[in-house]
């Protein structure tokens, strides 16, 4: 993402309790990673038995939140699905913001638009169902 797209999506964002100013400096400085079929992925995880859930941005179960046995809302299975880059991103911005960088970098289908990371677990996963949907039919040398 280069900077003007970063800071279209920080506009998005809203500020909520973990926003702190220096958080565009340190966005417009950050490498965001890219998980291609962001959506795929997160639908994949689910059927392997992970959990979702958009009442928090990741589960306090067990000793590793990341690994794909845990549950995670929209911006947490995002975050997780990055690696390291993305829990490096997330401990530097926080996880709406985190979140949101790393899915628009991965779903050109949003078209730069931030989903609603506050929205219902029902809704979030019909969007996710439907994006997934396009990710699958983008042709081979579009997916990212």
């Amino acid at each position: 993402m280069n900077k003007r797209q970063i800071a279209s999506v920080v506009k998005q964002v809203p500020r909520g309790i973990d926003w702190h100013p220096d958080r565009l400096t340190k966005a417009l400085a950050s490498t965001v990673p890219v998980v291609p079929k962001l959506n795929v992925k997160i639908l994949a995880a689910l059927k392997r038995g992970a959990g979702f859930d958009m009442g928090s941005w990741h589960d306090s179960w067990g000793s590793d939140k990341y690994s794909c046995g845990s549950t995670h809302c929209r911006a947490g299975w995002a975050v997780a699905l990055a690696g390291e880059p993305g829990i490096a991103l997330e401990g530097n911005l926080g996880p709406e913001l985190a979140g949101a960088l790393i899915t628009v970098a991965s779903c050109p289908e949003l078209r730069g638009k931030v989903p609603d990371f506050f929205s219902s677990t029902h809704d979030a996963m019909a969007d996710i169902k439907r994006l997934a949907k396009l990710e699958r039919a983008r042709p081979k040398k579009e997916r990212s």
